[in-house]
């Protein structure tokens, strides 16, 4: 008779009598208690990835320049949901601590670089996480290496890509990006600033760039006051990755008019780590932006199978 419960990924001990009611006091506790830690947090998920925004926030250095083995900066662990194949998605509790020794398998030559990847899978349900780190394919330089991360393992969740570079066998950091999914999904509100606009220009509204990893689908709000030029009106336009998506045009009316703008865009992405930017365009004459409230929204959709929308 097995000692555990879906020993392949559960916790809850097995009475050892033949009925529960021989069971002791003792024991019905322990199997109590690992019942009701089943449940623990199941709530917080509808994808893997982790659940709050201090979870696994990874941040590398070297740790061995000679070697090529990275650590962090400070304790990482927390809270995650992670690919499991037989039940779909598996919570994993980490305390937090500061990892060690992830040198990549392959290195850059000398003059190289290489983006490589910071990984995490789970072990037991509601236990410590593993981390593990996967090289990519050297370039000549550091865009084309931050172009260019490894593919993420099947069954694991990337926290970080960290671009190193070889000078003549001392390797270093150059570049990283969080590359934590969500697993409420990816949300970030907050104000956009006011700036003023010249004439047939394109200008970043302030606090609207910003990079997520997301499953692809993105809803964007823009809910600002805008003043005008009289008879003049305005454009917005959303970029990913620095390419141009769509843009909405606002017809001019009044008299240096303020308008209240609400802005929705549902975008499809690609799945993955995203740049984000709005950028407004005045019509002729020049104008002004006033502080308003921006949002970008990850909809997904539950899949308790994969943990993608």
């Amino acid at each position: 008779m097995p000692e555990t419960l879906f020993t392949a990924n559960r916790h809850v001990p097995y009475p050892t009598g033949k009925d529960f009611v021989d069971e002791g006091p003792a024991e019905m506790e322990a199997i109590a208690k690992a019942l009701d830690e089943e449940n623990a947090g199941d709530i917080d998920s509808l994808q893997a990835g982790v659940v709050a925004a201090t979870d696994w926030s990874f941040t590398a250095k070297m740790e061995n320049s000679a070697t090529c083995a990275l650590e962090s900066t400070s304790t990482v662990g927390g809270l995650a949901w992670l690919p499991q194949s037989t039940i779909g998605l598996m919570r994993s509790s980490t305390t937090p601590i500061t990892i060690k020794g992830l040198k990549p398998a392959s290195l850059p030559g000398a003059g190289k670089y290489m983006c490589v990847g910071v990984e995490i899978t789970p072990t037991t349900w509601n236990k410590e996480a593993t981390v593990s780190i996967k090289s990519s394919s050297e370039q000549t330089n550091q865009s084309l290496a931050e172009l260019n991360p490894p593919s993420i393992t099947a069954g694991k969740i990337r926290i970080r890509d960290v671009v190193i570079l070889n000078t003549a066998g001392v390797y270093s950091v150059v570049s990283q990006f969080d590359r934590r999914p969500w697993a409420k999904g990816a949300f970030f509100e907050g104000a956009t600033g006011s700036a003023e606009i010249n004439a047939e220009k394109e200008l970043l509204i302030p606090n609207t760039k910003i990079r997520l990893e997301t499953s692809g689908v993105v809803i964007i709000t823009l809910d600002a006051l805008i003043a005008t030029q009289e008879g003049f009106g305005f454009e917005c336009w959303l970029y990913v990755n620095k390419a141009l998506v769509l843009g909405q045009k606002q017809s001019g009316v009044g008299n240096k008019n303020m308008m209240q703008w609400l802005y929705n865009i549902p975008t499809e992405g690609v799945a993955g780590s995203n740049l984000y930017e709005l950028k407004l365009k005045m019509a002729g004459k020049a104008g002004v932006i006033e502080t308003g409230r921006v949002s970008f929204l990850e909809r997904i959709g539950v899949n308790a199978n994969n943990g993608t929308s």
